[in-house]
């Protein structure tokens, strides 16, 4: 996977992020988000350890 491709996945998980802490704080929103965010992992294969880190530093900051 080339750069760019990462940077667009980076990009789209946090404009999602960015939406949904708009639209609702609900627990449900949140669980579906971080499901989809780890499909999206597992299929561009990133680095796994990297993204969770992203993943629950920003989990931790939201809450």
């Amino acid at each position: 996977m080339g750069g760019i491709t990462v940077l667009a996945a980076v990009v789209a998980i946090f404009a999602v992020v960015f939406v949904a802490k708009f639209l609702a704080r609900s627990l449900r929103l949140v669980l579906i988000l971080l499901i989809m965010i780890l499909a999206a992992v597992f299929f561009l294969d990133i680095s796994l350890s990297t993204v969770v880190g992203g993943i629950k530093n920003a989990v931790l900051a939201y809450i």
